[in-house]
């Protein structure tokens, strides 16, 4: 069960990468905004982390 589970995860994650890359590809700004988004997204996980 923990194996299909595990290839479902990664198939996920390689269909997200594929599409943040065409999207980056298509529109620069994205991948700036998408940038942005993940040093915010982390930020406050780094603060809990550092307290």
């Amino acid at each position: 069960m923990a194996s299909t589970f595990q290839n479902t995860w990664q198939i996920a994650l390689d269909a997200e990468r594929e599409l943040l890359k065409s999207l980056a590809d298509k529109e620069p700004t994205f991948t700036a905004i998408s940038h942005y988004l993940s040093e915010s997204v982390s930020l406050p996980e780094r603060a809990a982390a550092a307290a």
